[in-house]
């Protein structure tokens, strides 16, 4: 880690550990996944789609700890063929700065068993339902565990009750981490809802 970086920071590259599935993007806006496989100093290894990397110099990650959104820029240092379809790299922090106002939007607790209906997915059917349990929501995002496998960039619709209401939900998923039991974690943006939701769920998070 950067010499002199205070602590909150810190902890935030720190927590990068073990992650998959966070959010990164080059200097040249090539999109892509990138899985953590270690942390070493100021320096990141992980696993990202080789064919992304054509052109890439720099990386930013943007990611949440703690309920706060973070931003970490990175030098792509070194780049190794892992397998067909991945490349090991090695990302040399530039800084981390928290991301936008420093706090992400409310969220209410809500736990509760919903489905989730595939639209664009890398590794589900176009239209196939799955069992996920919702963990929390907010105005502007939610986040889920499934047992069933998601990527960055993926599409999909959520239904289950909070409040007393049956919610509608339309998502991208942004962020994919290791749950408990083999199961995945999915940090998803809002893209759309049903009538009257994202009213409930203000007043659900104590912002109506």
């Amino acid at each position: 880690m950067t010499a002199g970086a205070d602590p909150e920071s810190r902890a935030a590259f720190e927590s990068m550990a073990g992650r998959s599935g966070l959010a990164a993007v080059g200097q040249n806006e090539s999109e892509f996944p990138l899985d953590v496989v270690s942390l070493e100093d100021d320096t990141v290894i992980g696993l990202v789609p080789r064919m992304r990397l054509v052109g890439v110099e720099q990386v930013t990650v943007r990611f949440a700890e703690d309920g706060r959104p973070w931003r970490a820029q990175f030098d792509l240092q070194k780049a190794e063929l892992h397998s067909d379809e991945q490349a090991l790299v090695t990302l040399r922090l530039l800084e981390i700065v928290l991301d936008g106002s420093g706090r992400v939007a409310p969220r209410a607790e809500v736990h509760a068993p919903g489905m989730l209906t595939a639209g664009h997915c890398r590794y589900m059917v176009r239209g196939n339902e799955y069992s996920v349990r919702v963990d929390d929501v907010s105005g502007t995002g939610f986040q889920f565990t499934s047992e069933v496998e998601l990527a960055p960039g993926d599409e999909f619709s959520v239904v289950f009750e909070a409040g007393g209401r049956k919610l509608v939900l339309d998502g991208k998923a942004i962020s994919i981490a290791p749950g408990p039991y083999g199961r995945h974690v999915i940090g998803a943006r809002i893209t759309g809802s049903g009538p009257g939701d994202l009213r409930t769920i203000s007043e659900l998070a104590g912002g109506g």
